[in-house]
């Protein structure tokens, strides 16, 4: 949430946001400035949440050296079940960029691993509109964001580590990270597909994870606190992985998944259905958090 830590980052190179890490770093008085701006150029607080949303998004892309770096920015999660809602909103998001100065091509829309979100997806990448899909807390999520042409799908390795720590028995030393085995599964089940979306594992709770996962994903979304850990670590010996192109764990087929397959694999995983609904709930606390700031400053 602190831009200054980016500066502090050797060899910067992509950015992604959320509507928590956004609503966190308009709560910092340093960026003060830049959020009452946003509020006066405003003329809704959903405007408020795309201006304010890609404001952030640029400053942090400033802080690369790199003239190729990225940055993925969240529409609204409000929408994530209305596709014409996603259409319209990611455009407008990518106005905003170029009217910063920013193109599309350095522009990737975070989009929930929703049916819904998915098809709006689709027509986007079709259009040339690079898109990210967030969210995906089991397989079949990341498989359904593939078929429909993502350029990217980020997992929630961490989240998902947690929801087994806390529902397993831990006494088994053995037993392995839930939350990195579900990144490696979609990692393989796209190269068996022949699906070209990248994989970028997010919401690491260990340098462990992000080491192991460095293996299998072309991304790696890496908190400050953590990649300083990995960077300051002495040369690690490669950590043991269950990835494998030739792995053949998942069945290969030619059929594509259907809305209800997609919604019935969640709702029959209960670990997927629940922290999918609360890192949902969390976005839309602080989405709503962030558009409340507009509503409060006309309100007194």
């Amino acid at each position: 949430a602190d831009l200054k830590k980016l500066k502090t980052i050797s060899n910067l190179r992509d950015i992604t946001t959320n509507p928590s890490l956004i609503y966190a770093a308009s709560q910092v008085s340093e960026n003060s400035d830049l959020v009452d701006e946003c509020i006066q150029q405003s003329s809704s607080p959903e405007d408020f949440y795309e201006r304010v949303s890609v404001r952030f998004g640029v400053e942090a892309l400033r802080q690369s050296k790199s003239p190729l770096s990225f940055v993925c920015t969240q529409v609204d999660i409000q929408n994530s079940d209305d596709t014409f809602l996603t259409l319209f909103q990611a455009k407008r998001l990518i106005d905003l960029y170029k009217q910063q100065g920013i193109p599309r091509e350095r522009v990737l829309i975070k989009v929930a691993a929703t049916w819904e979100g998915l098809q709006a997806v689709k027509q986007l990448e079709s259009e040339g509109i690079k898109c990210l899909v967030t969210l995906v807390v089991c397989e079949a999520q990341g498989i359904a964001a593939a078929e429909a042409g993502a350029s990217m799908l980020a997992t929630y390795v961490g989240r998902v580590s947690d929801w087994h720590n806390a529902s397993e028995d831990q006494s088994s030393e053995s037993r392995e990270d839930a939350g990195v085995l579900m990144t490696e599964a979609i990692a393989r089940a796209l190269k068996e597909r022949g699906l070209k979306t990248e994989v970028m594992a997010a919401s690491f709770r260990s340098t462990d994870q992000a080491a192991r996962l460095a293996q299998s994903c072309e991304h790696l979304t890496i908190a400050p606190e953590i990649l300083k850990d990995l960077t300051s670590e002495p040369a690690r010996k490669t950590l043991p992985s269950s990835f494998t192109e030739t792995d053949t764990s998942v069945a290969i087929t030619n059929k594509k998944l259907t809305q209800d397959d997609l919604e019935t694999a969640i709702f029959r995983d209960l670990c997927a259905s629940q922290v999918y609904s609360s890192s949902f709930q969390g976005f839309l606390d602080d989405t709503r958090a962030l558009q409340g700031m507009y509503s409060k400053k006309y309100a007194a």
